[in-house]
């Protein structure tokens, strides 16, 4: 697969019968940091076209034609931030395909994604906790026990805490 990541998560839709970039709240935001990553791995990170017209159509933010020639950074918080989305992307991802492909194993995913969750959220990343919690609370099917759903909701509270 050489296309780009748009691309890329184009294959995956149509291979596993999922819907990503129109259910991905934060698209614009996971095309604009590989779109970055090609700056820095190939332009020393001065915008060209092809990073702004490709941020343009996935509908980034603050991203214009003027803004052609200009040197982006790598700040700390735009890096934490990134992790974060990417970590975010890949961990929805597997939880959506595990609750479409895999029958009968609803209730571990769950499970799981609450594990998951109570781990960042110790760990000091609680926005990324809440994302995913709020994900599997409140845009999936509930399909898994009272139980694992109760403790999910206490996960969001104390991830937003």
């Amino acid at each position: 697969m050489r296309g780009s990541h748009t691309e890329q998560v184009q294959f995956v839709e149509s291979h596993l019968c999922v819907k990503i970039i129109d259910h991905y709240e934060r698209w614009p935001d996971f095309v604009e940091i590989f779109e970055r990553r090609n700056l820095v791995a190939h332009g020393n990170l001065v915008v060209n076209r092809t990073y702004v017209e490709r941020c343009c159509k996935a509908q980034c933010k603050d991203i214009s034609l003027g803004d052609i020639g200009s040197t982006l950074s790598l700040k700390k918080k735009y890096l934490h931030d990134s992790v974060d989305i990417l970590s975010e992307f890949g961990i929805l991802l597997v939880f959506v395909l595990w609750l479409k492909h895999i029958k009968g194993s609803d209730e571990a995913a769950f499970e799981e994604i609450n594990r998951v969750c109570d781990y960042f959220t110790r760990s000091k990343r609680p926005l990324l906790a809440s994302r995913l919690l709020d994900f599997a609370l409140h845009k999936q099917k509930r399909s898994c026990s009272d139980l694992i759903f109760r403790r999910m909701i206490l996960n969001l509270a104390n991830s937003c805490k």
